[in-house]
């Protein structure tokens, strides 16, 4: 029952010595209790105020970009529960939840860890009651120390085209230049959840060239380039130098 109220009976028993009490909304309690049998009943044992607090209704992080971060350091922060006294947040890294920490804040920073697919959960705790956890969407750390490389390539003629393509694991977006103007010919998106990045381009020739592949990573950036010699004249030069 709480504090503000009266005394409510939740519960008449011959042999019941447990109640749950779901649904309370935020509020201060205290519970009685007292035994009785054919001559009457006894005096009520009663308990320590109880408060009762919400489970958190937001946790978010800030990553790079989106549901990726490049450096492996990044802040989750979670909402206010009127009420609460502490915030426990965990951290799943593969299937394994472990508490990375306990306090009164509402966020936290995470420093340095390793490329892997994470989660985290956060929970309110008064005096030692808390509620269920509230849990984010996963996040990727992944570190810009793949190298771009090109899967596939055909050799071109003089007015002929040719097809690229690339795979970088992990990058935010690529995009790819050729030619001795070096013009941007084409974006493509790139890796969303999974462990590659790949994209593939027409290109028109009429003379030897250089193909730029450049893939980002949040603020980072890979590059890799080939020169490409086009057949001329009956003359095949060497693909990809």
């Amino acid at each position: 029952m709480p504090l503000q109220g009266g005394w409510t009976t939740l519960l008449s028993s011959t042999n019941a010595k447990s109640y749950s009490r779901t649904g309370r909304a935020v509020g201060t309690y205290k519970y009685r209790v007292r035994a009785g049998n054919n001559s009457g009943w006894g005096g009520y044992k009663e308990s320590g105020n109880l408060v009762n607090i919400l489970t958190p209704t937001s946790i978010v992080y800030a990553a790079d970009n989106g549901t990726k971060d490049h450096n492996g350091t990044f802040a989750i922060s979670w909402g206010a529960v009127t009420g609460a006294s502490s915030y426990q947040l965990q951290e799943r890294k593969g299937n394994v939840w472990t508490t990375v920490y306990t306090g009164s804040a509402r966020s936290h920073t995470r420093s340095n860890i390793s490329d892997n697919t994470y989660a985290y959960r956060v929970k309110a705790c008064r005096n030692n009651s808390c509620t269920g956890y509230k849990q984010s969407s996963n996040i990727w750390v992944i570190r810009p120390n793949r190298t771009v490389n090109f899967s596939s390539y055909s050799v071109p003629s003089v007015g002929t085209s040719m097809t690229v393509s690339w795979v970088s694991n992990g990058a935010d977006k690529c995009k790819i230049t050729f030619g001795k103007s070096m013009n941007t010919i084409a974006n493509s998106s790139a890796g969303l959840d999974d462990l590659s990045s790949s994209g593939n381009v027409i290109l028109d020739f009429f003379s030897d060239d250089r193909v730029t592949v450049t893939c980002e990573f949040g603020a980072a950036t890979i590059s890799s380039s080939r020169n490409i010699d086009v057949i001329n004249e009956g003359h095949l030069g060497g693909p990809f130098n």
